[in-house]
């Protein structure tokens, strides 16, 4: 069975979440980690995306792609009170925010970028945001996939 196939099944048509997160686990690519994030439904909760961070193929452009697809950026300076609503949410953006800051991936043949208007990123200049989060990641493979 392909490896996108896995892909199909972790997203599609698994409904035993411990079974996905199996699945997380035999991926052998950050490729395909990543491609794994543009097809998952994260109402369907945070298992697979934390199977992503600890995946040892999990790299700088995956990180950040977690991070701002959870919206991890919401709790970084949020004094919102934590409760059983939101808890894992903001475990997961903590988990994920406190690896970019210290350096805990590595930049690895991905390229990623988010999209920022020059007012947003005015603003994450000057509340000083720490630019691991924003700034594009630039892999090492002349042939990246990047995301617009």
């Amino acid at each position: 069975m392909s490896q996108y196939k896995f892909i199909e099944m972790i997203c599609y048509e698994l409904e035993d979440h411990d079974e996905a997160i199996s699945l997380v686990k035999t991926l052998d690519s950050s490729a395909l980690l990543y491609e794994l994030l543009d097809h998952y439904n994260w109402d369907d909760g945070f298992g697979v995306p934390i199977a992503v961070a600890n995946h040892p193929c999990c790299e700088v452009a995956i990180a950040q792609k977690l991070y701002w697809l959870a919206a991890a950026d919401y709790w970084y300076e949020s004094e919102e009170e934590v409760n059983i609503y939101n808890k894992e949410h903001f475990n997961f953006s903590k988990l994920i925010s406190q690896r970019l800051l210290v350096g805990y991936y590595e930049v690895g043949s991905l390229s990623h970028a988010e999209y920022f208007s020059q007012v947003q990123l005015y603003k994450f200049k000057k509340q000083g945001f720490p630019d691991v989060f924003y700034q594009p990641v630039v892999g090492t493979k002349s042939k990246q996939h990047r995301q617009p």
